[in-house]
């Protein structure tokens, strides 16, 4: 047997495996690539949920906010897969009533009442009474957990209303079957906001 034909095989192997191990990138990390075109989703949301209204109005579909309600949901969990800032909320008025949805991390303040939003995080005390012991524990806990009704308000239609959300003051006027949102997104350097 040829012994150094053997040894130049095991130095191959020996060299393919160190430079396999030097250039191998073991521990990294990778900042996901968040979605950035903030106005094609917008306009997206917008056309979308237009042309879903229309067809419900179309159809003489009673329960046309929750249609919508469902149709807003399953859109803001898709753009939060690409961007977990994307928050709305949408204000849709039928027959004397405004139901409005807000999906939005903090309240706002409508017309002097205060909204919770879907993903808001509350913090509740959870007390156990044992052996003459009380033991208190904050957890936090998302709004949406609470139900409908703590994220959600249907309120009469008296024409202007007015939110206030930091400070800022945004009129909505609404007419019969009129469908108003209004989007925002924020990133490190920006925050982007839309309102149709």
């Amino acid at each position: 047997m040829n012994k150094r034909g053997q040894f130049y095989i095991i130095i191959a192997l020996l060299l393919s495996f160190a430079l396999f191990a030097v250039t191998y990138a073991t521990n990294t990390i990778t900042e996901p690539v968040l979605y950035s075109n903030f106005n094609d989703v917008s306009e997206n949301y917008i056309y979308e949920s237009s042309s879903l209204i229309n067809y419900l109005l179309s159809i003489q579909n009673p329960n046309i906010k929750q249609e919508v309600s469902f149709f807003t949901q399953d859109f803001l969990s898709y753009v939060r897969t690409r961007d977990p800032s994307f928050e709305m909320i949408s204000f849709y008025s039928q027959d004397g009533d405004i139901y409005i949805d807000n999906s939005f991390n903090e309240e706002w303040d409508i017309n002097g009442e205060k909204l919770l939003g879907n993903n808001q995080d509350l913090i509740q005390d959870v007390s156990l009474h044992v052996g003459g012991v009380d033991f208190v524990h904050q957890i936090p806990i998302k709004a949406s957990n609470f139900g409908e009704d703590w994220t959600s308000q249907v309120t009469e239609w008296g024409g202007d209303m007015s939110l206030s959300l930091g400070g800022i003051i945004y009129p909505i006027d609404l007419n019969n079957n009129d469908f108003k949102i209004i989007l925002r997104s924020s990133s490190e350097e920006y925050t982007h906001l839309m309102s149709n």
